[in-house]
């Protein structure tokens, strides 16, 4: 079945009928048919998917004329909704050069029915997969192409329970395409397509260039990516998609406001110490020092006849005056601020004695004039 077919050619609502007497005669001639068919020859493989929906259980295993296909078997059990999956491999048809196929048989649990198959990858071998009710099918498709079939339970009294996704899509005509996830949905713009599905479907839009994704009606996009969204399936559901011509980019906008001031950064590390400058001149002169000690002060004195004693001073002062104190039993008897002649004169004035002559900046020094 096409997947551009409408959601009422897909899966309209089957009643539970009787099977007439033209309809089983169909359908034994069809399985009489299959099974004269040769065995099939594994020569290739091919990938092949299977899908149980709906409200009721069964199961689906690998029947005639798949003698020698790898075993397939699904089954689900109540209470539904069904959603088992099963993948396996194609056997390649020696009735039927560059073809792989796989046979089908479903059965369903006390209390369901089987409903019908739809095959959303690949065909039917002749038309019983299309049969209402008809419980076998044999699904093939060509040599490097993969197959997905999808067989629907139901309980006995709800038959027809697959919902059926029906996609809109909107645009000019090759805008765009959507595909669904699991397969069964592949619709082009201007198109509409149908599937019966159940559980959580996701559908992507693929924009040509110059057109954009312009949004979804019925369908939850899937965060920030306006090219996918997502529909649950827990009856009838229908979705638009849209897509749009690609504008031109308008003029830039008006400038913000400037933000507020962010937070002091981190001091950052020490520089590297800057190289020493050069000499700087010479500071002004200090003031002047004070005057140095006075130099050496040697007082010698002779006896100078019989009575007189004459003393004589030498200094080595730089300067012209001394600073001197003559003492005598311990009190001062003479003191000045002369030079070295002055003080001699002093000395030799005397009366006889012992003196103690005291120059500043020197040690003292005993004279004994008699």
């Amino acid at each position: 079945m096409s997947s551009h077919e409408t959601a009422s050619a897909v899966s309209p609502k089957r009643p539970h009928l009787r099977k007439s007497g033209l309809r089983l005669a169909m359908l034994m001639a069809m399985a009489a048919a299959i099974l004269l068919l040769p065995a099939a020859h594994a020569v290739a493989a091919n990938s092949f998917k299977l899908n149980i929906l709906g409200t009721g259980s069964g199961e689906v295993k690998s029947g005639p004329p798949a003698t020698g296909t790898p075993a397939i078997a699904c089954s689900y059990t109540a209470p539904g909704p069904a959603t088992g999956t099963c993948e396996n491999e194609m056997d390649s048809l020696e009735f039927l050069p560059g073809k792989v196929g796989v046979g089908l048989e479903a059965t369903p649990q006390a209390g369901s029915i089987f409903d019908h198959w739809t095959i959303s990858r690949g065909e039917g071998f002749g038309g019983a997969c299309a049969e209402p009710e008809a419980m076998k099918c044999f699904v093939m498709t060509d040599e490097g192409e993969d197959a997905e079939v999808n067989a629907v339970f139901c309980p006995a009294a709800e038959p027809g329970c697959a919902g059926v996704l029906t996609l809109y899509v909107n645009g000019p005509e090759e805008s765009g395409t959507v595909t669904s996830s699991p397969a069964g949905i592949d619709c082009a713009a201007g198109e509409e397509c149908g599937q019966e599905f159940m559980g959580t479907v996701t559908l992507e839009a693929i924009a040509e260039d110059g057109y954009v994704v312009a949004g979804w009606i019925g369908c939850k996009q899937n965060g920030g990516d306006p090219t996918s969204c997502t529909v649950e399936m827990d009856g009838a559901q229908d979705v638009t998609a849209i897509f749009l011509k690609e504008g031109t980019e308008g003029p830039p906008g008006p400038k913000g406001d400037p933000g507020e001031d962010g937070e002091d950064g981190a001091q950052g590390p020490t520089g590297p110490a800057g190289a020493a400058g050069a000499q700087g001149p010479a500071g002004p002169a200090g003031a002047q020092g004070p005057a140095g000690p006075a130099g050496k002060v040697k007082v010698t004195c002779k006896m100078k006849g019989k009575t007189k004693v004459k003393c004589t001073v030498k200094t080595q002062a730089s300067s012209s005056s001394l600073a001197w104190r003559l003492m005598h039993g311990g009190h001062t008897v003479s003191h000045g601020k002369t030079g070295a002649a002055r003080l001699q004169q002093v000395i030799n004035g005397l009366p006889d004695g012992n003196y103690v002559l005291q120059v500043k900046g020197q040690g003292a020094t005993r004279l004994s004039i008699s």
